[in-house]
């Protein structure tokens, strides 16, 4: 069949929003390379490269058998509205991503023929499967209407070999626009990979609806495999976005050691919760590349810390970041505010302890009760699809004074580091 993937317009992000780092889709890239591997032929719109008139003339002339859409909480609405087009046309719609995995499926259904939840790719094939038959009885995985009713028939298992999951089709994308956005921008090209699925850990705020609580990590010879095509495609740099990318020191130790060995000349940076880096670790992987490690610090504050279920104590931060320092490996760290316990002296300890352990740069959140999340089944503040999509509706009641809060921090982040005579540097920049 002719299947068109599109990663439609999000309210944050893009180049409809003037992003400086836009990062490939590779939600749909996996599902391209997957039904490529079947036998179809597949087209991707990516909305983040695009221009909004650019992306309007691409699903004006939308011509295929089967339309694919992925969708965030911030793309609900334009993955609907384009759903109701293709409905119009009486193309068969299917929907997957955060959003559809975390919400009401009958949200979707009055648009779309299937919504998957959880990981697309096997599911996804069985869709297409059926459509290429003329049939769309109900699949594992996902929703879909029988005479007026909502019906699924089981939850698709977690793929367990991931290694068998074929590359993301970066082909599919104008790899050269996003090379000549990275060169206009900063000195260095960046792109992202995912080098692992799922997480054991229980953050208040996160949700595991797509890649679930198991952790499943690709080798170090697959990964690095990745990596060899990334180079040639003239990329400088590589963001792992897994969230546990140091979570199996061993195979961490594997990937560096593989890297060196293969004469891979990517630096890279990675996600990691602070209680799993040691100093022996660390060492070997800035050998092998490094130059900057995420972490999500959320708080100064052990209150909050143990709010949000983080499992990991301020002294564990005060280590790492030490210990990243005196390596010159970058540090960027993720704060949160508006938990409901948070008070101003829980913010005045925020803003000590950002002063002593002085990340690189430092992103500043409020906290947004996502569906599918602890803190959304607690203060569920909507079930309104516009409310959710809106993103305006992004604290929990009682907290409308959140995103003041948030302004706050980010001026004083701005004022420290100017203060020591520092800037604070993005992944492109360090």
């Amino acid at each position: 069949m002719r299947v068109l993937l599109v990663f439609p317009p999000s309210r944050v992000g893009g180049c409809f929003r003037g992003d400086p780092e836009l990062w490939p889709p590779l939600g749909i890239l996996y599902l391209a390379a997957v039904l490529e591997r079947e036998g179809h032929t597949v087209e991707v719109i990516d909305s983040t490269i695009l221009t909004e008139s650019q992306y309007e003339a691409r699903v004006t002339s939308i011509n295929a058998d089967m339309v694919g859409i992925s969708a965030s909480f911030g793309q609900i609405k334009s993955a609907l509205s384009l759903a109701e087009k293709m409905k119009d046309r009486r193309i068969p719609v299917v929907v997957g991503g955060p959003g559809p995995s975390s919400m009401d499926p009958g949200l979707f259904l009055k648009r779309c023929t299937y919504v998957v939840q959880g990981e697309g790719e096997e599911t996804f094939i069985d869709i297409a499967r059926h459509i290429e038959a003329g049939e769309m009885p109900p699949v594992p995985g996902s929703f879909t209407y029988v005479e007026g009713r909502t019906v699924c028939p089981g939850e698709r298992p977690l793929i367990t070999d991931v290694d068998g999951v074929p590359f993301p089709a970066r082909e599919k994308l104008p790899i050269a626009r996003y090379l000549d956005h990275w060169r206009s921008t900063y000195p260095k090209t960046v792109t992202s990979v995912l080098s692992s699925r799922g997480c054991p850990f229980h953050c208040s705020f996160c949700s595991k609806t797509v890649f679930g609580r198991k952790f499943r990590a690709r080798s170090a010879k697959n990964l690095t495999d990745e990596l060899l095509i990334i180079e040639e495609m003239g990329f400088d740099r590589v963001w792992f976005v897994d969230d546990l990318f140091v979570h199996d020191r061993k195979r961490v130790r594997e990937i560096c050691r593989t890297i060196k060995k293969e004469r891979i000349d990517l630096e890279w940076a990675c996600q990691a919760r602070v209680e799993s880096v040691n100093s022996e670790l660390l060492s070997l992987m800035k050998s092998s590349g490094l130059i900057c490690i995420a972490f999500g610090v959320e708080s100064g504050s052990k209150k909050i810390i143990d709010w949000y279920n983080k499992g990991f104590t301020l002294a564990q931060c005060r280590t790492v970041f030490s210990l990243c320092h005196h390596m010159n490996v970058a540090t960027h760290a993720y704060f949160i505010v508006g938990a409901p316990v948070e008070t101003s002296h829980d913010i005045e300890l925020t803003k000590a302890f950002i002063k002593e352990i002085n990340p690189t740069y430092a992103l500043f959140s409020v906290l947004t009760p996502y569906p599918g999340t602890p803190v959304y089944s607690q203060y569920a503040p909507s079930s309104d699809l516009d409310e959710l999509d809106d993103a305006k509706k992004s604290v929990i009641v009682g907290q409308e004074h959140a995103e003041k809060k948030r302004e706050e921090m980010e001026e004083f982040y701005a004022a420290f580091k100017a203060g020591i005579g520092e800037k604070p540097l993005l992944l492109g920049e360090i």
